[in-house]
């Protein structure tokens, strides 16, 4: 499954928990920006999952 990121996910009490679910179920993370997909590549394990396409 690519789960495709288009926004920068707000910082929240939830947060975390929302970038673990994304990261459970995806084989593939894309972001619009480098900036989209810094909480998956903060995590550690998404950081081989994620991929930058503009």
């Amino acid at each position: 499954m690519v789960w495709n990121i288009q926004e920068v996910i707000p910082q929240s009490n939830s947060t975390r928990s929302s970038i673990n679910i994304v990261n459970t179920y995806a084989d593939w993370i894309l972001g619009l920006s480098q900036t989209a997909l810094r909480p998956f590549r903060q995590g550690g394990d998404g950081f081989r999952k994620t991929g930058c396409c503009i």
